[in-house]
């Protein structure tokens, strides 16, 4: 049983990799089964504003922070406590399924790039496909540390 404290993270199976997988995603019985979504959500609505502490203080918590509470706001997730262990992927995913859309995932990087005046270049997120939220915090403080691209 997972607890608001685990990280974050999609089930072995998911997102599908054989073309039938693919091509059935989201009918029952056929295609992958996407019932850990209602427990990717709870797991994550268990969690309380104190659990943010892990962050410190400081640039990096800021920036978790900020898109902690956009992640929220855009994706739907219940609360803005995001951990940095959880899968920055299921982050951007949200806590059900919806054909992988990714705008609200978009607004949010969107907003931080305004917020801070920079430009997230697409070869940011080269790699970084199985990234933690730890490690993109990580290197989004690095980058504004750099100043505006």
């Amino acid at each position: 049983m997972d607890t608001g404290t685990d990280p974050l993270a999609f089930p072995p199976h998911f997102p599908p990799t054989t073309r039938w997988e693919k091509f059935f995603i989201g009918v029952r019985w056929l295609g992958p089964d996407l019932s850990f979504f209602k427990k990717l959500k709870q797991q994550q609505a268990e969690r309380t504003h104190e659990q943010m502490e892990v962050w410190g203080s400081g640039k990096q918590r800021e920036i978790a922070e900020r898109l902690a509470h956009g992640f929220k706001k855009e994706v739907r997730w219940p609360t803005s406590v995001f951990l940095p262990g959880d899968s920055f992927q299921v982050m951007c995913n949200g806590p059900s399924f919806g054909m992988l859309d990714d705008l609200g995932s978009i607004a949010v990087m969107q907003q931080f790039e305004e917020f801070y005046g920079i430009r997230i270049p697409n070869s940011f997120w080269v790699g970084r496909e199985h990234a933690t939220f730890g490690e993109i915090v990580e290197a989004l403080t690095g980058m504004l540390a750099r100043g505006p691209i």
